[in-house]
């Protein structure tokens, strides 16, 4: 039988939907990134030490990505085993995260689709991964 596994996915929080064999399993995933927030600019870079600010955000940028990165690592260490690979959720997460996944593990996993989705709760994310892959709970 063929493992299909589904994600949705924030930047915060992955619900992880596994069909392998019996019932479908469901993990979690949480991110402890925090996104950076914009500095104002304008006025602060006339100061004697604008230098610092650029920097300070450089930094902080960096970690979010380094942060996002582990996030993202987690996540693939759950799709080791699977056949088809469905990406769910709003925003941009779920294109950075198989951006990730082709940079950093190229060939390892098959995307069968990549869906725009609102907030889910993890009992909707398995009857979504369910009906896209036809599986039946049994």
């Amino acid at each position: 039988m063929k493992h299909y596994t589904g994600v949705w996915m924030d930047h915060r929080k992955a619900i992880i939907v596994r069909l392998e064999t019996g019932e479908p399993q469901i993990v979690t995933v949480t991110s402890d990134a925090h996104r950076p927030s914009k500095s104002s600019g304008g006025h602060h870079q006339k100061a004697p030490n604008a230098h610092q600010d650029v920097v300070a955000e450089d930094h902080r940028q960096h970690r979010y990505l380094q942060e996002m990165n582990t996030f993202y690592e987690k996540i693939f260490q759950h799709l080791l085993t699977a056949d088809e690979m469905l990406l769910l959720g709003p925003g941009q997460s779920k294109k950075k995260f198989n951006h990730f996944v082709e940079q950093r593990h190229p060939g390892t996993l098959r995307l069968k689709a990549m869906h725009a989705t609102g907030l889910m709760e993890p009992a909707e994310v398995m009857d979504y991964v369910c009906r896209v892959f036809k599986y039946h709970v049994h």
